[in-house]
């Protein structure tokens, strides 16, 4: 069942039914705790795990507060394309203003995961860290077909990139 949440100004969020966090400067201040200052080394590995290059398109699903999407962005340099999506709105506007302290252009969207409002075959790499373990499972299947959706075919299988980290 999908709900509509509202926040505390009453604006409409994307309808989603996971979890949906509201709190973007505390989970950045949590996950430096957490991580102990490596969040950044992290999502730049995963960045490099995924086979990410110069020019291609990522989405970046459950972006929080941007950082893989900006590490992504580095990696895809000027002439490529990062997008950021998230259903918090929250989380949303720190990753635009973190993106912004660093002069990097990426497209941040408030969405949900389970209803992606990209073409067929828009991205080279779709990118997702943690969402998936928001979402109840009937939503989780649907964000996954969602992800596969919108990655372009490949010449090998091998190459079609679906990156989850730390997703079980």
């Amino acid at each position: 069942m999908t709900t509509e949440i509202s926040d505390r100004n009453h604006r409409a969020m994307p309808q989603t039914s996971g979890l949906v966090f509201h709190w973007a400067f505390a989970y950045d201040l949590l996950l430096r705790i957490l991580w102990r200052g490596s969040e950044r080394i992290y999502r730049e590995k995963v960045v490099q795990l995924a086979g990410i290059g110069t020019g291609e398109s990522v989405l970046d699903v459950g972006c929080g507060t941007g950082t893989l999407a900006i590490a992504a962005k580095r990696r895809v340099g000027p002439t490529g394309k990062v997008i950021g999506i998230d259903a918090s709105p929250e989380m949303i506007a720190r990753a635009g203003a973190k993106a912004a302290k660093a002069a990097i252009d990426i497209d941040f969207r408030a969405t949900a995961a389970e209803a992606l409002s990209f073409s067929d075959e828009r991205f080279d790499a779709v990118l997702s860290t943690t969402v998936l373990h928001c979402l109840p499972d009937a939503a989780r299947r649907l964000c996954i077909g969602e992800m596969i959706r919108v990655l372009k075919p490949c010449e090998t299988a091998a190459r079609r990139r679906l990156w989850r980290a730390g997703a079980h």
